[in-house]
């Protein structure tokens, strides 16, 4: 990828166009992310689940994309084209399987405590399901028209399967991903903590007592502060908490 243009279109997919996708995200009611408890809040804000992902999909995504880099031409039998500043099908073929691998890691990033089937309930989420295609019909119009502004060379359909295949391969890695033991892969750190580990109903129940006590202590003592900020008693409203 020799255009600044690339880099832009890579990060309007993963920052502008991603995040507002994956956030339109309504679980049902009965899904077993509602179902959780809550996790402790002493826990890190990182856990070995996601750890495992993230470092699992770099190893995949990087080893992809330099084989492509190094041995791509041969693959495809293509011109080797990284270092020329013509556009080339090497260096459209290394820039358009990195967008199909964004894309599809998107797709993954719906699930992220271990469940295998990703594309659950899916198409209740209609901002990612249009979102995710305008992406790909984009990446297809810049890929073959681009050349001019986006420095791409036009794909063969063989390429395109390439892609995919790469783009695909994301899916099917997660899921070699979900299947590794997390405390084997992943040692537990200061900076970790186990998502498969929540609270437990002992502390399920001291959580929910905790609210109930502090919760009105906490009104009352708003209440002492704005007498106090205001110069006004409010005995009656006290009383009742």
């Amino acid at each position: 990828m020799n255009n600044v243009v690339h880099l832009v279109w890579i990060n309007i997919i993963i920052d502008v166009l991603a995040v507002p996708s994956l956030l339109a995200e309504c679980p049902d009611p009965t899904d077993p992310l509602i179902q959780r408890h809550p996790l402790n809040t002493c826990h890190p804000l990182v856990s070995q689940t996601l750890v495992k992902n993230i470092f699992g999909q770099v190893i995949f995504q990087l080893s992809i994309l330099f084989y492509l880099l190094f041995q791509g031409d041969l693959l495809l039998n293509i011109e080797p084209g990284i270092h020329v500043k013509d556009p080339s099908q090497h260096s459209t073929m290394v820039f358009n399987t990195l967008i199909m691998m964004i894309l599809f890691s998107i797709i993954n990033a719906r699930k992220i405590y271990g469940e295998r089937n990703v594309f659950s309930n899916i198409l209740n989420n209609t901002v990612l399901f249009t979102v995710w295609h305008m992406c790909f019909v984009s990446q297809v119009l810049i890929v073959h028209f681009g050349k001019a502004v986006c420095h791409t060379e036009a794909l063969d359909f063989d390429q395109w399967l390439w892609s995919l295949f790469f783009g695909i391969g994301v899916l099917v890695w997660a899921q070699i991903i979900r299947t590794l033991p997390t405390s084997c892969v992943i040692p537990h750190t200061l900076f970790t903590y186990s998502a498969d580990t929540p609270l437990t109903d002992k502390e399920w129940n001291s959580f929910q007592t905790n609210i109930w006590i502090r919760g009105p202590e906490r009104t009352k003592t708003e209440i002492d502060v704005l007498s106090e900020r205001h110069g006004k008693v409010y005995p009656d409203l006290r009383q009742k908490m």
